[in-house]
């Protein structure tokens, strides 16, 4: 998988407060902390593809997941891009947002909520030769 940055949504209302005032993301909240988070829940995501992946050879590319991370910190919504994203299977991505779905993200001290996208990147393992 890529170790691209998240993005934080910025037309979303990302960042905002519940009176729609912008500001940038607080510490726990950037893009760098929510990038981390989600690379230590990575291999759960990969476990979803391979599953998929051997009933159905050939899918393979980009899933772009989208999210809310609510004041608590919580994740309130998920949906995949589907205009950014390759892999189309409805399985792959209800489990690859399932996983999304269960990190804990820092909480706003500001009660700020935060829209958030990461590209997942999926190709099949390729099978290693022992050594002749």
């Amino acid at each position: 998988m890529p170790s691209r940055l998240p993005e934080i949504l910025p037309d979303s209302g990302a960042g905002a407060s519940a009176q729609g005032e912008a500001h940038t993301p607080e510490a726990g909240r950037t893009s760098a902390d929510i990038r981390a988070l989600v690379m230590t829940h990575r291999e759960q995501a990969r476990e979803c593809y391979d599953k998929e992946v051997s009933d159905h050879p050939g899918i393979e590319g980009d899933l772009v997941i989208q999210w809310t991370i609510d004041p608590r910190g919580n994740v309130t919504e998920t949906s995949v891009d589907t205009a950014k994203s390759q892999i189309t299977d409805p399985t792959v991505a209800a489990c690859v947002a399932n996983v999304i779905q269960k990190i804990q993200f820092a909480a706003s001290s500001r009660g700020y909520v935060t829209k958030a996208a990461y590209p997942f990147n999926f190709h099949p393992r390729h099978a290693t030769r022992p050594a002749p």
